[in-house]
């Protein structure tokens, strides 16, 4: 059996993640992480930490075009998020926003949270 990797937080995965658009890769590498899959919220695939963490996520299809979406329920303090958030290469846009990518990637990843929850989406520019 494979070795699980220990994962510091559920929101390092979720900056991974959200550059993906298969499911069962998503799946896998959170499996490969040891979070534990959960029932269904609202169309989302569910994978919880024993710290009560959630990592929510699925991939939504528009006219051919299969953009991922992923959220993190937290229990990370607010500081710790922003700094996890700078370290994996976002900075702050607006009040509760961050963004990753430029105007020459032509897509750039949106990271907003509020109350504990993160919701990373991808988005053309």
């Amino acid at each position: 059996m494979a070795q699980k990797i220990k994962l510091a937080d559920p929101i390092y995965l979720a900056t991974t993640l959200i550059d993906d658009i298969s499911i069962d890769r998503m799946k896998e590498a959170c499996k490969n992480y040891g979070l534990m899959e959960s029932e269904k919220e609202n169309e989302f695939i569910v994978f919880a930490d024993e710290k009560g963490n959630k990592l929510r996520f699925k991939v939504k299809e528009v006219s051919n075009d299969r953009t991922p979406i992923v959220e993190v329920v937290s229990k990370t303090p607010h500081k710790e998020i922003i700094r996890i958030l700078t370290d994996t290469g976002f900075s702050s846009s607006s009040h509760g926003k961050y963004v990753k990518g430029d105007k020459y990637a032509h897509r750039i990843t949106i990271c907003s949270f509020s109350k504990g929850i993160l919701t990373f989406t991808k988005e053309r520019i």
